[in-house]
């Protein structure tokens, strides 16, 4: 017989613990049915005293599962939308660059499932950037359901505008080809990688022009949000 202290919690304790934080308030209102299936499934889990880190698994896996599937709606928000989830995957470039150019690779090529991220998941002191950043894409699918926008591909001068951002934080012709060249990417050190991509969507956050950021950043978000 389980005692008050060992007692699997409820659905509504798990739900009282999430929405201590700013991610799961949001998912919650844009995706209830979602949400509540989820908690219900948490405490079978815990019932079964699985380990933490593999309910914290599940749910990373499943909010995955959840972007991938609404990455049309987030790709149509506004310009706005897409300003605040550029700031906010940069945010998260940068805090794990600072502290290890291989977790921040990890980040890069697995988003939020990568191993760093998940151990950070629980943890409010070390998680307030991939918080904010799943708050901006759940916001984006919010907005691209109900007021979708539409979005051009960019054109050449665009890249000629993001190239001359990029040279103002001092890459060169060959930084330009590495970067477009993912075989050679690959077998660049991992922290120059990372550092390059802060550079890449810190040159889009720079671009003066409304027009060609829209579009360049409509293209460039494509991966994070879809991938």
């Amino acid at each position: 017989m389980e005692t008050a202290a060992t007692a699997a919690p409820s659905v509504e304790d798990i739900d009282r613990r999430l929405q201590s934080r700013n991610m799961w308030v949001t998912v919650k209102q844009e995706f209830p049915e979602w949400y509540q299936t989820r908690l219900t499934e948490v405490a079978r889990l815990s019932a079964q005293q699985t380990d933490q880190a593999e309910i914290t698994r599940y749910l990373v896996s499943e909010l995955v599962t959840l972007r991938r599937e609404n990455a049309k709606f987030a790709l149509a928000a506004s310009t706005p939308r897409h300003k605040e989830l550029a700031s906010a995957f940069l945010a998260n470039l940068d805090t794990l660059s600072k502290e290890s150019g291989d977790d921040c690779y990890d980040f890069i090529s697995k988003g939020e499932s990568s191993p760093t991220i998940v151990a950070r998941f629980n943890d409010p002191s070390r998680s307030s950037q991939i918080d904010a950043q799943i708050v901006a894409i759940v916001g984006a699918i919010g907005e691209g359901r109900k007021q979708p926008t539409e979005h051009s591909a960019p054109i050449k001068t665009d890249y000629d505008v993001l190239a001359g951002e990029l040279g103002r934080l001092g890459w060169t012709q060959a930084d330009m080809q590495l970067f477009a060249n993912p075989k050679a990417l690959a077998q660049a050190p991992r922290a120059r990688v990372c550092n390059m991509l802060k550079d890449w969507f810190t040159a889009h956050l720079a671009i003066q022009d409304p027009s060609t950021q829209e579009r360049l950043l409509f293209e460039t978000l494509k991966p994070v949000i879809s991938g």
